[in-house]
Order: C-alpha cells, then sequence, then structure tokens
C-alpha cells in the first residue's frame, strides 16, 4: 500500500473513523471539512494512494501562549513580559485504531513539524505547540521532543521549531 500526506479533500474516505478518543473521531468525521473551508483550520490525511482511505489525521491552525508561561520551552529572555508568544497550533491527531502502533502518528507529527518549519521561516513562528488528551499521550509526544508549558495541568506542550532538523 502506497500512502501519503495531503490536504484534505472531497475524495477522501473519512466514514468510520475511530481513532478510540470520540472527541477528534467526531471532529474529524463531522467538522474537519466545514472548519477547513471557513479558513479556520489546515486538515492533512495521511491516506492510501489508491483508495484514498484515511489512515490518520491532523490539523493546524494557530495560537498564542502566554509568554511569562511558554518562557521556559523557548528559552529566551528577549521578550517583553506579558507579551503573547504565537505558535503553530496541532489540536488535533489521530490514526484510525486498526491502523495504530504502526508508525502513522510518527509520520503525521514529522509532516506536521515539517509545516511547522517552513511556516516559521515566512511568519516568524517560533514554535509548535498541543495539548495532549491525558498523560499517556504527553509521554509520546515527549519522544519527538516536545515539552510541558508550566502550568501544565491542561498538558500544554510546545517544541522550540528552531531545534528542528531541517530535512
Amino acid at each position: 500500500m502506497s500512502v501519503s500526506i495531503r490536504l484534505l479533500d472531497k475524495n477522501h474516505k473519512r466514514e468510520k473513523f475511530e481513532c478510540g478518543e470520540s472527541r477528534i473521531d467526531n471532529w474529524f468525521l463531522l467538522n474537519s471539512w466545514k472548519e477547513q473551508k471557513q479558513g479556520r483550520s489546515r486538515v492533512y490525511c495521511l491516506a492510501d494512494n489508491e483508495t484514498n482511505f484515511v489512515i490518520g489525521f491532523y490539523n493546524l491552525t494557530f495560537i498564542a501562549w502566554d509568554y511569562d508561561n511558554a518562557n521556559n520551552v523557548v528559552g529566551t529572555k528577549s521578550e517583553s513580559k506579558g507579551s503573547p508568544l504565537p505558535s503553530v497550533y496541532l489540536p488535533r491527531i489521530g490514526v484510525r485504531t486498526e491502523c495504530a502502533r504502526q508508525g502513522y502518528g510518527g509520520d503525521l507529527i514529522r509532516d506536521a513539524l515539517k509545516k511547522s518549519v517552513e511556516i516559521s521561516r515566512i511568519a516568524s513562528i517560533r514554535t509548535l505547540s498541543l495539548h495532549a488528551i491525558n498523560e499517556e499521550k504527553a509521554q509520546w509526544y515527549t519522544k519527538f521532543g516536545f515539552q510541558r508549558i508550566p502550568p501544565n495541568e491542561d498538558f500544554g506542550m510546545a517544541l522550540p521549531l528552531s531545534v528542528v532538523p531541517v530535512s
């Protein structure tokens, strides 16, 4: 099976997508196309090139973190106190349960990182950030270099794009 990651389009087969997290499944099935059409988010699908069967997806948008909290991740003191820190934001990522633990989640994260680095070169964005759903997922994200943004009760995490290897 040949797969690639492409921007969501009407040909992608999203029916019966289940990743094990109902709020992610529901958003993908019910809202992903609408939010992309409205310009609120960009959705990227990992899909079979022949059938367009969606194996997994992620979406990107932007967020501004409170700089005082994100400073520990970014590692610079040059910002003025209280200024927002713009970031590429990864609100959702999911892989079909029957395709889990085959490396597709890592493929999606690496693609999100690549796109975030491209964005950072144009718009001076310094991090890719997300909110992990739970502690297990937070631990998984640390494998890719994400760090918690204090206060971390809500599993807020970020990765400085300056440390992402350019390929």
